[in-house]
């Protein structure tokens, strides 16, 4: 079994490369067009930024709750456990291009389009060519693709690294085209809708909320190469378990089988991850699936609350400590992307993320990994520098935040010399 420090390596590894490459398609701007960050002469001090105004957020009076039944999920069949061997024609191009005409198709709409991806290509090979090349490996190694069909014994982390690794066996077919890793992937992925569940047990939280996000994107990217029928079958399997994840947060009453406490906890990183997760979900089967929009409204109202409350910290710090900030952050980022992108609502908490850079440069030891205030849910051996890039690259890039350009950049140092300080092809800034 993974350790839970293998675990984060991996998947935020992964999801950095998802998060960098949408910033540099200007994050939900389909113009491909590249935002630099402003390099500021001296650090400002908290002193400088005006008092935000808060308007408060107004009651939410829910809407009758419809009675769901889940989408029966039909039986796959039974296909080959995968593996990234030659078997699966790894070297060799797809015989049919991944994807049609750009104008016409409803898929890939999750982080980019169609019309996007030829100049990710192009920086795949070039800027982004270091990143490129660790993700196609992860790809390529048998080790890490054993997905298993007897899945009963298996633990929320177990969940957790199976729809983070189907990420990256997405984002390599669509990148590089080949049969084999687009093979790999929909094996995968079909492999995934015949199981019952998608977390440990009956429980209803964060294995459950990977498993969503992982199978939702891989279904909007691998779209062109899923026949009918494997569509009807990831969509149903994606439905039903959608449904169970929106059942858990709705339902009035704690059920332990479920571990559901999260549904309210807007103060927790779970209730972020797992709404984002729901919604992710009906961005991707928008206009496919009767319930689509509900999931989407519904996690748009959750994550309003949280939006309120992150805007309401004045400065930039978050109660459960630096590592489950950062994990909340990427889940609810993955999210709001996606939704400001495709439904043209902003519901990112930019006085929170603005004031986050200047929380982690006075929290940062110089030429470290580590931090002064090591607080709330901590432990030092879950510390690297992606844990935190991910973050601050993000508000480097919407804010024009030299400073968190920079803190990213001498953390990737720290964490690992010249190699990891030139993935991103970013200037230095020196405050």
């Amino acid at each position: 079994m993974t350790t839970y420090r293998a675990f984060l390596v991996r998947w935020i590894r992964l999801i950095m490369l998802f998060v960098v490459l949408t910033i540099s398609i200007g994050c939900g701007d389909r113009s491909g067009g590249v935002s630099q960050p402003v390099l500021p002469t001296a650090p400002s001090t908290p002193s400088d930024t005006p008092t935000p105004t808060f308007t408060p957020i107004p009651t939410f009076t829910p809407t009758p709750t419809p009675t769901f039944t889940p989408t029966p999920t039909p039986t796959p069949t039974p296909t080959p456990t995968p593996s990234a061997t030659m078997e699966h024609g790894y070297g060799e191009t797809l015989s049919t291009p991944l994807f049609g005409d750009a104008d016409d198709s409803l898929h890939p709409r999750l982080f980019f389009a169609a019309g996007d991806i030829a100049m990710l290509r192009t920086r795949a090979h070039t800027t982004h060519a270091d990143i490129w090349e660790h993700l196609e490996a992860f790809v390529e190694n048998e080790e890490y693709l054993d997905v298993r069909r007897e899945h009963n014994e298996a633990s929320f982390d177990d969940f957790r690294n199976a729809g983070n690794q189907l990420l990256a066996m997405a984002f390599v077919c669509v990148i590089s085209e080949k049969a084999g890793p687009c093979n790999v992937a929909k094996e995968t992925m079909l492999v995934y809708a015949g199981w019952e569940h998608w977390d440990e047990g009956e429980t209803r939280d964060l294995g459950l909320a990977h498993m969503l996000m992982g199978n939702a994107i891989a279904y909007d990217w691998l779209y062109g190469i899923l026949s009918h029928e494997e569509r009807d079958i990831v969509r149903g399997s994606l439905a039903r378990h959608a449904a169970a994840m929106y059942e858990a947060s709705i339902h009035t009453m704690y059920k332990e089988e479920w571990l559901n406490w999260w549904t309210s906890a807007f103060v927790q990183n779970h209730n972020w991850t797992n709404h984002s997760s729901l919604g992710l979900v009906g961005l991707a089967l928008s206009d496919e699936h009767e319930d689509a929009h509900i999931w989407v409204e519904y996690a748009q109202e959750r994550i309003e609350r949280v939006q309120y409350l992150l805007n309401s910290i004045g400065d930039g710090t978050w109660h459960e400590g630096i590592s489950y900030q950062r994990y909340g952050l990427t889940s609810l980022l993955a999210f709001l992307i996606n939704l400001r992108a495709l439904e043209g609502v902003d519901l990112f908490p930019h006085t929170y993320l603005q004031n986050y850079s200047r929380w982690m440069v006075y929290n940062y030891l110089p030429g470290t990994l580590g931090y002064i205030m090591a607080f709330g849910d901590f432990e030092w051996e879950w510390i690297n520098a992606a844990l935190s890039v991910r973050v601050l690259r993000f508000v480097a890039a919407e804010y024009q935040d030299g400073h968190a350009e920079w803190l990213a950049q001498e953390l990737l140092r720290a964490d690992g010399g010249d190699r990891d300080s030139s993935l991103w092809q970013a200037p230095l800034v020196c405050v």
